[in-house]
């Protein structure tokens, strides 16, 4: 049960990560090279 709860948030965290790179990455203007 746990293992999984960590899993999630894991993959939560990760999505998360990635869509605040996306966004600054828009801000600036530079091409999103690495998603």
């Amino acid at each position: 049960m746990q293992n999984m709860t960590v899993f999630i948030l894991g993959i939560a965290l990760l999505s998360a990560g990635t869509y605040l790179m996306r966004l600054g990455w828009s801000q600036t203007g530079q091409p999103v090279s690495v998603v």
